[in-house]
């Protein structure tokens, strides 16, 4: 391969030369080693020497260039931000902008990026501290997700010539220490029927939306995110043999499924729809059969409501099971509110919303559901976080198992 200003260094190393005219016939020679991580073919990786040379060439004789030896962490953000940022899902880029902007530039803002080593990163991450001033400590998630951004950062900056070596494979990667965990709060089965009473003190459609949180484990925006496609209300129901089971009248018995795959969330302020928190997120719910009959109910009546709106339906593309009088869907925001509104009409303590799926979680538990089939229908990467989240609930359940079996190991008292 013969290119002007392109030399091969090494096997995957190239460096890349460029002459920038000072003036009186005086030139300066700017160079930058550029290593391609993938496996490309002679013809498709001339090309892309080709793009990435003459973006290094512009930025040269535009004068944006900064050399890696002078490039501070401020100068990084401002290439992670173009190059990077638009890739993310909406609630990554919120996650990651906040964390660069409140934590990290406040403090390596000004440091050169030759200047950063594990001593100083370790030190960084071992005392972090809340933001808002108070002496709570800091939990474990925080602690992983400022070390996960620094260490995508630290590989975008290896991957573009910056650094030679990633200085985050060295260092400390916090410990999340389960036993540290927030505790789980959850609603009593009393509390649950107490909530279920109040139910219509709130607007329509917001009581079908609550008990799909509750019955599916669902997440706020997965549950805000739900269209009629993805829901199927004639699923025969069957026994452990795979026989369908019938009613009283010798009828088959249906059930529900919800096809979870989508969220609705905030993203810089402005509701946005993605795909579910992580691959294993994808998944398909079950419905309780007198939940389903529900469902049907608020599907006739959805119906309805759209076919009196008439014109004023302007959603097109999209069923959302709930919607705004006009059928665009309701933001998370939303349903807080009206999560505010229904505990207090119900006249029992408040707890977030996010809580109903740790409720629903825990009547799982209490019912004797396994571990796995639990973390399956919560959408868990793995058992593991379940275990982490619910163990002390597990642990109690447990024991009431235990006590139950005290009556055979205690000695008969014989009478005096």
């Amino acid at each position: 391969m013969n290119i002007k200003g392109i030399r091969q260094r090494g096997e995957n190393s190239y460096q890349f030369r460029v002459s920038v005219n000072k003036g009186g016939g005086r030139y300066e020679r700017r160079t930058k080693t550029y290593k391609v991580e993938q496996k490309l073919s002679p013809k498709k990786l001339e090309e892309h020497l080709r793009h990435e040379y003459l973006k290094f060439k512009n930025e040269v004789l535009s004068g944006s260039y900064v050399a890696p030896e002078r490039m501070t962490f401020t100068d990084l953000m401002e290439r992670w931000r173009q190059d990077v940022e638009p890739g993310l899902s909406p609630s990554t880029r919120v996650l990651y902008d906040n964390i660069i902007r409140k934590r990290l530039l406040p403090e390596f803002g000004p440091v050169r990026m030759d200047q950063f080593n594990v001593f100083m990163l370790d030190d960084f991450l071992a005392n972090l501290k809340r933001l808002d001033g108070t002496d709570k400590p800091l939990s474990g998630t925080v602690k992983q997700s400022v070390y996960t951004v620094l260490r995508n950062v630290f590989t975008y900056a290896k991957k573009k010539g910056i650094v030679t070596d990633n200085v985050m494979d060295n260092v400390n990667k916090p410990i999340y220490n389960r036993n540290m965990r927030e505790t789980v709060s959850a609603y009593t089965p009393e509390e649950v029927a107490q909530l279920f009473s109040a139910m219509d003190a709130i607007p329509w459609p917001w009581p079908m939306y609550f008990t799909l949180i509750l019955a599916g484990g669902l997440r706020r925006g997965e549950a805000l995110a739900l269209e009629w496609p993805d829901v199927t209300l004639d699923v025969p129901k069957l026994d452990h043999n795979g026989v369908p089971l019938l009613n009283t009248n010798s009828k088959p018995i249906h059930v529900g499924r919800m096809d979870i795959h989508k969220s609705i969330v905030n993203a810089k302020g402005k509701p946005a729809v993605k795909r579910t928190k992580t691959k294993t997120s994808e998944r398909v719910v079950s419905l309780p059969e007198s939940v389903t009959e529900q469902l049907k109910t608020f599907k006739s009546e959805w119906n309805q409501r759209k076919l009196a709106i008439g014109d004023k339906w302007i959603e097109q593309e999209r069923k959302w099971l709930f919607c705004h009088m006009d059928g665009t869907y309701f933001t998370p925001g939303a349903a807080n509110k009206q999560w505010q509104d229904l505990t207090r009409a119900a006249g029992i303590r408040h707890i977030r919303l996010h809580d109903l799926r740790h409720t629903a979680a825990s009547v799982m538990i209490m019912q004797g559901i396994h571990a796995k089939t639990i973390s399956e229908r919560l959408g868990h990467s793995s058992i593991k976080i379940t275990m982490d989240i619910y163990g002390h609930v597990m642990q109690e359940t447990d024991q009431g198992a235990a006590d139950s079996m005290d009556f055979l190991f205690r000695p008969n008292k014989k009478e005096g």
